[in-house]
């Protein structure tokens, strides 16, 4: 008989709403409201649950400090820009309008309503300040702290009606200590212990102050804990840094400091410690000396560093290992938990560490997890069986319940869910019997199938539905929306970061707000697929589950969002495996019945890309390789699909960089503007190919996504003939060989990096992939020299890198050995057209019927007597094949694109922004704020 290890309580798994007194508070959806908050709290408090009480007291406290901030919240925000730009005059501006917000939370500080909503704020922090000592140990003084608890419960009591409206719909921010961290009570009260050792002198005054968000939660335990220590006259404040003190606490901030009190500063897990240095700062200038600021911090590293940022103040800290997490996870703190989790009928006979795992793994930067095997004695049967078991941290209360009720909604997707306590979920590990590990989906392989990948989103969205899309109402908090509107903000050029705001957000809210909401996963990862492995007395074996299911919708990284397409997209971009993705869409699109609209595809595409690059989960040239060929597929499926080559039609020869595609997001991408020139030449029967700088790797991309016919690639030392996939070098032995000299000795120069991707010529820059630039003259020089080959290497200057390339070679040569393996037998075809910019395709455009080069070509085409377009970019491009088909690209019956979807326009204006230049900036700007308006008026 296999025990069946009963759940602690079934939550209603379809809403985040009270299951009823007597159930535990185990919601699906973490991010709710004042209303949801305000509503649950009094059954907390009636059921005696002190731990769920004070985090819901301290939510609903934490949304009006947000609501009566709200004022100068988007001008907080875009001074916040401003401040980061690199111009003077903006800086100032962002300064003026920082100091203008707080003036403005000032004002809106005064009126009744805001009185009225601080009244209900001093009636909560009472409530908090009853809560906090039964959070840290709710077994103790129950009596006498319950009548404290329910006096102050009673004083809320008004109807919900009286609040303002905008303020019932404010949501939740979560706090990272107790919902991404493990840290507990218990920890904020080891940090006051080691502070009353250091700090005896228990009549001096104390201000703690949080810094916001967890700080809102920590500061009261840490006073909590610290009169319970003896210390008489203790105060709590939580602050935000750049947010100003509002009436009552600047009052309270100014009390302590005449008192000649200490200010103890508390946060969670800090990364750099900037935010604590900016409150401690803040607290010095106030009048505070600098003795008297101590830093109470658990840090999650074994042995932490001294953090730079806040070196200048008194310090404490709990180590990684001292958490009380890690006691939690001992054997047996988990065999006492396992117990409480077993049948009647059904005994612990052993639990002993698996192998794998060890007693506690500790994460940097999350979740502490234990891995053993239980052996377990069924009394109805007289058998020992053997289960392999998951210890790990979820987060504190109903923070980590949560991962109860997701696990036990998704009961044979996911492992199985055995119960949760004080912080600790148990739960089965797909381990195979043999104690191997789980046989994990190895990353860059096309597993998990793609089609088990889009099943278990469908039954996410069946069993974690949700009423609304709340990510629309967090502005500020860093839904995906507003990270991506963030990362898209380049495409508009240095205008992006103060233009953010008002003309990307509206559009990127009503782009991505999703009709059918449900609670993603949002950490699609290969590796946390695993195998179970077969298993007869469950009769099923070698089905995919997935692990780490309750932690990437809510977590510290924020990133929040509601749409499966989401967890789609993230699957797809760490599987780097096209079929995989094609695969993964027709399969969703079949069951589901409906399609997944591209843009949204493709802007979580790019998302997903861009954050495992900065977690270094991808090396930033595989995510930028990978985004351009997402927005490549993008352009090609709204322009290009009814689009095909005629492989006995004229030639034009296109250059990328600056003529076909621009880089504004990292990454080289082309726009509508260029969109519609390739439609053009390719629906009138011409024949483009490309003619490039870049690596093999690139034209093969390119030609893949735009269905061209082939490519000269670096320089011309390759030709890459796409129907065949033959690929031809010329460059000869000798030449090959002075590239592998040159290459050799860039390699040695200090700062110096070589682009391993260009094998035939050499690709050399300085500084980060982030911020390349090209080498300077006398490091060039000097390479060439060091290697021998000054009078046979030619160098081709660039933006972000300098290129080495044989003498001999060229875009011209590499385009006629491309037309040659191209060319039917009939006879050869001529190149009616070249577009090119820089001085490397220079013979390219003389070797053209017409040579045109883009407003913004290098001055020495000009010099050369090249036509040149009066637009920039890819407009300048379209202009060429103007000249040459007769009449502007896509205006015709032949070449007329295919009719856009809404949200296809709204994207596609905002990637061709710059598709002109700054010259055609301003009238593509002005349609871009048409089109916000339009999105925030309809929304």
């Amino acid at each position: 008989m296999t025990p069946r290890i009963p759940l602690e309580c079934a939550p209603d798994t379809h809403r985040a709403a009270p299951t009823g007194a007597s159930a535990a508070f185990a919601p699906v959806d973490l991010l709710n409201d004042f209303d949801f908050l305000s509503t649950r709290l009094p059954v907390e408090i009636q059921q005696r649950r002190w731990l769920d009480a004070f985090l819901l007291a301290v939510g609903t406290q934490q949304i009006i400090d947000d609501f009566v901030r709200r004022g100068g919240a988007t001008m907080r925000m875009g001074a916040r820009y401003l401040q980061a730009s690199d111009w003077l005059a903006a800086q100032m501006l962002g300064a003026a309008g920082h100091s203008a917000a707080s003036m403005v939370d000032q004002a809106r500080a005064c009126t009744p309503s805001a009185y009225r909503l601080t009244c209900h704020q001093w009636a909560l922090q009472r409530l908090v300040e009853a809560l906090a000592p039964l959070a840290l140990d709710p077994g103790a003084d129950l009596v006498p702290g319950a009548a404290r608890v329910i006096d102050h419960t009673a004083s809320l009591a008004q109807p919900l009606e009286r609040h303002p409206a905008a303020l019932r719909r404010q949501i939740l921010r979560l706090p990272a200590c107790f919902r991404s961290f493990d840290q507990h009570p218990q920890d904020v009260a080891a940090l006051a212990a080691g502070f009353a050792e250091r700090w005896p002198d228990r009549t001096r005054r104390l201000l703690v102050v949080g810094v916001r968000t967890s700080g809102s939660y920590l500061a009261p335990l840490c006073a909590a804990a610290l009169r319970a220590g003896g210390y008489r006259d203790v105060d709590t404040l939580a602050v935000r840094p750049g947010e100003p003190l509002l009436g009552d606490e600047t009052r309270r901030l100014r009390a302590a400091i005449r008192a000649g009190g200490m200010a103890l500063v508390l946060d969670d897990p800090p990364v750099t410690g900037r935010s604590v240095a900016q409150v401690a700062q803040r607290l010095q200038r106030a009048g505070f000396a600098g003795s008297s600021i101590v830093v109470l911090l658990a840090r999650c590293e074994t042995t932490p560093e001294p953090l730079a940022p806040v070196r200048g103040w008194p310090q404490l800290t709990l180590p990684g290992p001292e958490w009380r997490i890690v006691r939690a996870l001992r054997a047996d703190s988990v065999a006492t938990a396992v117990r409480n989790v077993l049948p009647a009928v059904v005994d612990l006979f052993r639990l002993t560490p698996n192998p794998r795992g060890g007693e506690c793994a500790h994460l940097v930067r999350g979740h502490h997890r234990a891995y053993y095997t239980a052996a377990l004695y069924d009394h109805a049967d007289g058998h020992v069986v053997t289960r392999a078991v998951v210890a790990e941290g979820t987060g504190l209360g109903y923070f980590g319940r949560h991962a109860l009720a997701v696990g036990h909604a998704l009961r044979g997707w996911v492992p199985e869910v055995y119960g949760f306590a004080d912080g600790v979920l148990l739960r089965a590990d797909p381990a195979p019997p043999d104690g191997s590990g789980p046989d994990r989906v190895v990353a860059g392989r096309p597993e998990p199938e793609p089609e088990r990948v889009a099943d278990y989103v469908l039954a996410r969205r069946r069993a974690l539905p949700c009423a609304s899309d709340r990510s629309v109402q967090m502005a500020g908090q860093c839904p995906t929306w507003e990270l991506a509107a963030g990362y898209l903000s380049a495409a508009l050029g240095r205008l992006g970061l103060p233009l953010r705001i008002p003309l990307l957000d509206p559009l990127l809210r009503r782009l991505l707000t999703v009709a059918d909401p449900m609670i993603i996963d949002g950490r699609m990862y290969p590796e946390h697929w695993h195998r179970v492995h077969r298993d007869a007395s469950a009769g099923r074996g070698g089905a995919l589950v997935k692990e780490n299911c309750a932690e990437g919708a809510f977590s510290n990284r924020e990133n929040f969002c509601y749409d499966p397409v989401f967890d789609l997209a993230g699957a797809s971009a760490h599987a780097r495996c096209p079929q995989f993705t094609a695969r993964l869409k027709r399969h969703y699109q079949a069951r589901c019945g409906q399609p997944i609209p591209e843009e949204r595809w493709l802007i979580y595409h790019l998302v997903h890309l861009a954050d495992a690059a900065e977690r270094g989960r991808l090396p930033l040239a595989v995510a930028r390789r990978n985004a351009a060929a997402a927005a490549q597929r993008y352009f090609a499926s709204t322009y290009l699909a009814d689009a095909t080559t005629r492989l006995d039609g004229p030639y034009c020869a296109l250059d990328i960089d600056g003529v076909l595609e621009i880089s504004l997001l990292g990454f080289a991408m082309t726009t509508a503007a260029g969109a519609l020139a390739l439609r053009a030449l390719l629906t009138h029967g011409y024949q483009p190919l490309l003619a490039t700088g870049r690596n093999l790797d690139d034209v093969r991309d390119r030609c893949a996504s735009y269905g061209l016919a082939g490519g000269v690639a670096e320089y011309g030392a390759a030709v890459y003939q796409h129907g065949t996939g033959v690929v031809r070098e010329l460059v000869t032995g000798p030449e090959r060989a002075d590239m592998v000299a040159l290459r050799t000795a860039l390699a040695r120069i200090p700062g110096v990096q070589v682009d391993p991707g260009h094998r035939l010529t050499a690709r050399a820059y300085c500084g980060p992939d982030e911020a390349r630039r090209g080498l300077d003259p006398t490091t060039a020089e000097a390479a060439l020299a060091e290697a021998g080959v000054a009078d046979r290497v030619r160098l081709v200057p660039g933006e972000g890198q300098t290129d080495f390339v044989p003498l001999r070679i060229d875009k011209a040569v590499g385009l006629r050995a491309l037309m040659e393996q191209l060319d039917v037998p009939d006879g050869r075809r001529p190149l009616v057209l070249a577009v090119g910019d820089g001085p490397a395709d220079a013979t390219l455009l003389e070797m053209a019927e017409m040579g045109f080069a883009p407003g913004n070509a290098h001055p020495e085409l000009r010099r050369r007597g090249v036509t040149t377009t009066r637009a920039h970019c890819q407009a300048g491009l379209a202009q060429a094949v103007e000249a040459l088909v007769g009449h502007a690209a896509g205006s015709c019956r032949t070449c007329r694109p295919p009719t856009l979807s809404p949200d296809a326009v709204r994207l596609l204006t905002v990637l061709s922004v710059l598709e002109a230049g700054r010259p055609g900036a301003p009238a593509r700007l002005a349609r871009l704020a048409r089109q916000a308006a339009a999105a925030r008026w309809r929304s």
